[in-house]
């Protein structure tokens, strides 16, 4: 009696294990005994207790603090959400080509298209988007006089979108925008 007690609790415990539920527009990617075995979509999906594990990914989310500040925090998910990402940068002490400083504000889109290479090919995926922006702005920044810099706003951002597209796509990621709202000199 006492070893069927036992038998269907470990049985209910197994089933419970195994059912993973995956939101609507994300997607979870499961390894194998350490190695990528696939790529759970959305709904009701079947793990193998014990031997299959979502792989987590470092996401940055936003978190308010007691005092009513806010603050970025890295957290790891086992979900990838699929839709658009919309991220606000603000880069100070921009320098152009006349040794100008300016600061910019940037509003940049983007979306995780192939998720096993959003987990695999880089650590922490809006970090690196964060720093590939800054570094890709600095330099298309330098190569500019502080005048070309503060009316051509739309050159530039589209300059951003053409390399940001080129340099992301290893991680998976797709840039839909790339959009500077304020340039202002620095004095």
């Amino acid at each position: 009696m006492l070893f069927s007690i036992i038998l269907i609790i470990l049985i209910i415990y197994f089933v419970f294990k195994s059912i993973v539920i995956v939101p609507q527009q994300h997607v979870m990617v499961v390894e194998t005994m350490g190695k990528y075995s696939k790529t759970l979509d959305a709904g009701l999906n079947i793990l193998l207790p014990f031997l299959d594990k979502p792989r987590c990914i470092e996401v940055a989310q936003k978190q308010k603090k007691k005092d009513g500040s806010v603050c970025a925090v890295t957290v790891l998910s086992p979900t990838i959400d699929l839709r658009e990402i919309v991220c606000n940068f603000d880069f100070k002490k921009v320098q152009t080509k006349d040794y100008d400083s300016v600061s910019i504000k940037a509003l940049l889109g983007y979306q995780i298209v192939e998720p096993r290479k959003a987990v695999y090919s880089v650590k922490n995926l809006s970090e690196a988007i964060e720093n590939m922006l800054k570094i890709t702005l600095m330099d298309i920044v330098a190569g500019k006089s502080l005048q070309d810099t503060l009316e051509g706003t739309e050159l530039i951002s589209e300059d951003l979108l053409g390399i940001m597209e080129k340099e992301v796509v290893q991680w998976g990621v797709k840039i839909n925008r790339v959009k500077l709202h304020s340039v202002k000199e620095q004095f």
